[in-house]
């Protein structure tokens, strides 16, 4: 006799939605996003209330919202990317790691601190 074998779902992906709060952003963060989403001029002529409203109206029409991301340039396409694997909550180790190994952002220069008197390794 075999028993059936449930699919687990992975437990380190989260599938959740999220209702954004806008208010709580000031209002120079909602015009750099009326920028990207609609232009520059409704951005400058927008107050924090209208930049609210056309966000949310954003929001809610999914197909300007795909072809917005799709717009991108590839390496911010790839960097959401690895926020959606992660389930849309990442820490900044793992991004780093992430964005590192894909070759999207330059390694940091190495930065030698010595204690004084010391003489620099070359």
């Amino acid at each position: 006799m075999s028993a059936a074998v449930a699919s687990l779902e992975n437990i380190l992906v989260r599938k959740e939605t999220y209702a954004f709060d806008l208010e709580g952003s000031n209002a120079e963060e909602l015009k750099l996003a009326v920028r990207f989403w609609y232009d520059s001029t409704t951005a400058s002529k927008s107050r924090k209330a209208d930049c609210i409203n056309l966000l949310t109206r954003l929001f809610r029409d999914q197909a300007r919202l795909e072809a917005g991301l799709r717009s991108l340039p590839e390496d911010q396409r790839q960097i959401l990317a690895i926020c959606k694997r992660y389930g849309g909550a990442i820490s900044g180790t793992v991004l780093k790691s992430e964005v590192l190994a894909r070759g999207l952002v330059e390694p940091p220069k190495e930065q030698r601190c010595g204690r004084a008197g010391s003489v620099p390794a070359r």
